[in-house]
């Protein structure tokens, strides 16, 4: 499934700034000069320096403006408390921040959110300004399709009612350039498996045993477990939960709902080779849940007490970094009661 990468946004001038005229120049500025839609025209090269041009190509495009900059650098100081979603009914589907309500953006000032969203064909992706005395208002609208595939692009989302005027720049991933390959998995794949030791107390010195985690690899086929096998490769192993992501990558949820992120390094051969020396990294907070089960490339499924099934998917999974997928934490289908629940 492809995403849109939000990779900056550039507030020009944040609600009740501009005068509506100005930006209704703007937009039809923008338009005539748009390459597909309302977006502009592809900037190639590595990402950073293609994010660079399109912010400065923006840039020119206001400044084209009769008093569009002038209007901007007269514009109250007051900022805008931001939140995007992909819902036209405000505080519905929020996917950025992922963390809080909102972001405090002043004119002048550039964010670099890097959001992923998943889409299928097209996708809208709401600006609102949060208001707590009375509805939220509608700042406007960024809509991406598969046309915008190559490069770095921006558009500009503004509301003429609102004065605001923000240029954001993104591009569009993971579209494939031909057919999937066909390429079936083998049959009798070696496959590791890790195990945790019982806690357990001695009865001699009354203190805290166990909980090694320990190596296994099989092979394939109906021959015994490697030579090496129950290998111990980390000690001190008691969480609530732990989960296999893949490629070494572990999930464990500690008694106090903390997700921890582990890259076992040592996967393929068995040794205690691991990331950051075998220190965790934190990933995630308030992981109270009955089930956690990750599953390929980064999807974590988690269960609720009362049965809802939520999805997340963590796109910093190979680093350990907190990065997670816009829309991570939704409900996706709930009666879940079982007694066991893992990912295929």
């Amino acid at each position: 499934m492809p995403d849109v990468v939000i990779h900056a946004i550039d507030c020009r001038s944040a609600a009740t700034g501009v005068d509506r005229a100005a930006i209704e120049a703007l937009a039809r500025s923008v338009a005539a000069a748009a390459d597909v839609g309302a977006a502009s025209t592809a900037f190639l090269g590595p990402t950073g320096a293609a994010v660079g041009a399109a912010l400065q190509a923006a840039k020119e495009v206001v400044g084209l403006i009769p008093g569009l900059v002038a209007a901007i650098d007269e514009a109250r100081a007051d900022p805008d408390q931001l939140y995007l979603s992909l819902s036209s009914q405000e505080r519905d589907r929020k996917i950025w921040p992922i963390s809080g309500d909102v972001v405090e953006i002043n004119g002048g000032q550039i964010v670099r959110p890097n959001l992923r969203v998943p889409f299928n064909e097209v996708v809208d992706i709401n600006f609102w300004e949060w208001d707590g005395g009375s509805d939220d208002d509608f700042l406007g609208r960024l809509t991406v399709d598969l046309t915008h595939v190559g490069g770095v692009r921006f558009q500009v989302v503004s509301n003429p009612a609102e004065g605001n005027v923000y240029v954001v720049a993104y591009s569009v991933e993971g579209v494939p350039s031909g057919p999937p390959p066909d390429t079936p998995p083998p049959s009798d794949a070696p496959g590791v498996l890790y195990a945790i030791e019982q806690i357990a107390l001695d009865p001699v010195t009354g203190r805290r045993g166990g909980g090694r985690l320990l190596w296994f690899r099989h092979d394939g086929g109906p021959g015994p477990l490697g030579a090496v096998a129950g290998a111990p490769v980390g000690k001190s192993w008691e969480f609530a939960h732990v989960t296999s992501g893949g490629d070494g990558v572990i999930y464990t949820v500690t008694d106090d709902g903390r997700l921890l992120w582990y890259r076992h390094d040592g996967h393929r051969d068995g040794q205690p080779t691991w990331a950051d020396g075998g220190s965790p990294r934190p990933v995630g907070r308030h992981w109270d849940f009955t089930h956690v089960s990750a599953g390929r490339d980064g999807a974590i499924y988690a269960v609720t007490a009362e049965g809802r099934l939520l999805w997340y998917q963590h796109d910093g999974r190979h680093d350990g970094t907190e990065n997670w997928r816009a829309g991570a934490g939704q409900e996706i289908a709930h009666g879940w009661s079982y007694a066991h629940v893992f990912a295929g």
